[in-house]
């Protein structure tokens, strides 16, 4: 019984503080985006919450907080849903560059989880400028890959408590999604949400590259939450990705696992498009467990 409470009041503490951090980041983005020539740090490439996918109207600016740069030339899409962009300046490109070398190294073990990252052999290694190397880092850093320490950068520690609690908590939030989906969601939000699975599928057959599995991954989710209509319980979700985020993606990666993960996620569209609540939150959850075991099994996390 007393386990049961101990329980319940961590999960308690968790969502409290989900919930700052969700206001927080709300304020954060509006201060960079609507005041980038204001901001105390270089303007960092503003991103989409939920997607992960650099905005084409404000890709990054440069590290004195100049002009826009120009925005790039979409790659891949399906229907509409934007995969990936193809860099339309170079400055962008080392941004991708560095971002895409040390997730890499992070999910090969190349560099274990809490380590301290060395802009300067990122920069030398990526052939980038230090600023490039900043910004790469930073577009990390708001997605909950690598966190800002009085060092510098390092990349985010897990625990496998915390990992536990998260996908707990993560399990029953969905399940409101899924119920609020199924009861809400009209046909063309459905038949959007086909496309988010069929998007995926594209990245998995086409280029599974880490980055591009996690922006295809979340754009589903994205386009559940949206339509589902529950801003309280979509904020809530977004600070969860953030702090199991390296996890997430190491659960995505490998021919097999992205492939399983396509079927999983067609399975919870199918679920909802038949306005099956409890089936699609059974395959949202069976869908949460996979991931996080496949990405334990990646990532060497401490007990």
């Amino acid at each position: 019984m007393y386990d049961d409470i101990d329980l319940g009041k961590r999960r308690i503490r968790l969502l409290s503080a989900l919930l700052q951090s969700a206001a927080n980041l709300r304020l954060q983005e509006c201060t960079t985006i609507c005041n980038p020539r204001q901001a105390r740090v270089p303007c960092t490439p503003p991103l989409d919450t939920v997607s992960h996918a650099v905005r084409p109207d404000a890709l990054a600016r440069s590290a004195d907080g100049g002009e826009p740069l120009p925005a790039p030339k979409p790659a891949d899409t399906l229907d509409g849903v934007l995969i990936d962009f193809v860099p339309a300046n170079p400055q962008v490109a080392n941004l991708i560059a560095v971002r895409d070398l040390v997730l890499d190294s992070i999910l090969t073990g190349a560099v274990p989880l809490g380590s301290p990252l060395d802009v300067q052999a990122l920069a030398a290694r990526a052939a980038s400028r230090i600023a490039d190397v900043r910004l790469g880092l930073e577009e990390l850093v708001h997605v909950g890959i690598v966190v800002r320490t009085a060092e510098g950068y390092s990349v985010t520690r897990l625990s496998r408590e915390l990992i536990a609690d998260i996908d707990d908590v993560r399990i029953e939030l969905e399940g409101v999604l899924t119920l609020r989906f199924a009861k809400r969601a009209p046909e063309p939000r459905v038949e959007a949400l086909g496309t988010g699975a069929r998007a995926f599928r594209l990245v998995v057959e086409d280029s599974p590259t880490p980055w591009r599995l996690q922006v295809a991954h979340d754009r589903f989710y994205s386009l559940l939450a949206h339509s589902a209509g529950s801003t309280t319980t979509e904020d809530l979700l977004i600070g969860l990705y953030r702090q199991v985020s390296v996890l997430m993606t190491a659960g995505l990666v490998g021919r097999e696992r992205s492939r399983a993960s396509a079927c999983e996620l067609e399975e919870i569209h199918r679920a909802l498009a038949d306005r099956d609540a409890a089936a699609a939150a059974e395959a949202s959850a069976v869908h949460v467990r996979r991931t996080t075991l496949a990405g334990l099994r990646l990532l060497d996390v401490d007990a």
